[in-house]
């Protein structure tokens, strides 16, 4: 190997290096660099490394366990071992150093620190990062996001493409990729949904910042990735989910607004359209005609990270065309959290299973209602019983454990 010159892992769409020889003084032990994703082979010194490549999938397939793997039995390169930490991991080869990677949660915020994001996060603010750095790399070099081109002829199924009336999912048509390309060059912007669906990575990460940011079990994830022509962009709008952007082409102003009008929202609302019924239920006031007047501008470019929080208002621009790579969370509400646990003990019951019969019926109706008040009694009776830690071992646990719940006993 010449001098300065740095092993490379070789791989789908990246090189990833693994840091200097110790001594070497144009770059310490302990460089930073991003994660490992489809990896074909590892070379140093020209040679390929089987081992070290079974190393490093080892440490992607355990990524989410907090040990220590002493992995010289596996490697010739001898006393190889592999650090899960907290925010990433790292693993040691002699003569090379320290290689550290960050993952998840930690991985978009950096530089900025995970407790910062999740005090903005508790307050319901947005949080933005401007900085490109090597721990997003896997991400924005995935090769099908090198443009929209690539993206077009590797997308496997159809694209949704937001109509101008609105310029909104609420107006959308869903087509192939070849009139997505036409329609895009109309002035139309198109949405690439479900990409972790093609993408083990995208769905690796989505797994990780649901479990960074100690969401249900029950979360709904999804990676989207928008591709907006240059003037383009959406209506203003607020989500029921929260959103982490990351910008991987071309440069895009995002408007954004804290929500006066309804509080941790369950669906959608674009402004203009009509809000759904049950949101009408619980609006503090109406919806705006327009961005609310305390709205501020942020400017995304390559490699910038913006965090959206639930139900927070926005609307966006792109200036040239722009790609942005987008991870949404939807996670249940304690609503949602009860209401599975209570579904999952009533089911239980052969009580609670019977057809509600008569209750449509004016002839039967008083007695489809006396019969629910039977079962509604039991219920009363046992609730006082029921403890958070019972509901949330049967939402958490990974066989879905109803037993865990006290029983229902219909009166």
């Amino acid at each position: 190997m010449g001098e300065g010159e740095a092993p490379t892992l070789l791989q789908e769409g990246l090189h990833l290096r693994l840091g200097y020889p110790e001594g070497d003084a144009t770059t310490p032990p302990g460089t930073d660099v991003g994660a490992v994703q489809y990896l074909r082979e590892v070379r140093i010194d020209g040679r390929a490394q089987p081992q070290v490549a079974f190393l490093v999938r080892f440490a992607r397939v355990a990524l989410r366990r907090a040990l220590t793997l002493d992995l010289a039995p596996f490697s010739p390169l001898a006393r190889a071992h592999v650090h899960f930490l907290d925010d990433g991991w790292e693993f040691q080869l002699p003569g090379y150093g320290n290689v550290f990677m960050k993952t998840g949660l930690a991985a978009l915020v950096h530089p900025r620190s995970v407790p910062e994001f999740l005090a903005a996060y508790a307050n319901h603010e947005p949080f933005v990062v401007h900085d490109h750095h090597a721990h997003t790399a896997p991400l924005t070099s995935l090769p099908f996001l090198a443009s929209l081109d690539v993206l077009l002829r590797s997308w496997p199924g159809s694209v949704q493409a937001h109509l101008p009336d609105v310029r909104d999912e609420a107006s959308s048509i869903e087509a192939t990729a070849r009139d997505a390309r036409k329609l895009y060059d109309n002035g139309i912007g198109l949405l690439f949904n479900d990409a972790h669906l093609v993408s083990p990575l995208l769905s690796d990460w989505l797994e990780l910042l649901r479990r960074d940011l100690g969401l249900p079990a029950l979360t709904f994830g999804r990676c989207l990735i928008y591709a907006t022509p240059d003037g383009g962009g959406t209506a203003a709008h607020f989500d029921q989910n929260i959103n982490f952007v990351l910008q991987v082409h071309g440069t895009k102003k995002w408007t954004l607004a804290p929500n006066r009008q309804v509080t941790h929202p369950l669906c959608r609302h674009t402004i203009g359209q009509p809000a759904d019924p049950e949101l009408t239920t619980y609006m503090e006031s109406p919806m705006p005609a327009s961005m609310p007047d305390e709205a501020r501008t942020l400017e995304l470019k390559p490699g910038s990270l913006l965090f959206v929080p639930r139900g927070y208002w926005h609307r966006t621009e792109a200036e040239g065309d722009a790609l942005a790579l987008n991870f949404t969370l939807t996670a249940p509400t304690w609503l949602d959290l009860f209401g599975a646990a209570l579904r999952s003990r009533l089911a239980l019951s052969p009580e609670w299973r019977e057809t509600a019969d008569g209750v449509s019926d004016p002839a039967r109706r008083e007695a489809a209602a006396r019969r629910l008040d039977d079962l509604l009694s039991g219920l009363v009776d046992d609730l006082p019983n029921w403890r958070a830690s019972d509901i949330l071992d049967t939402t958490e646990s990974d066989t879905g454990n109803v037993d865990a719940v006290p029983a229902i006993t219909p009166g």
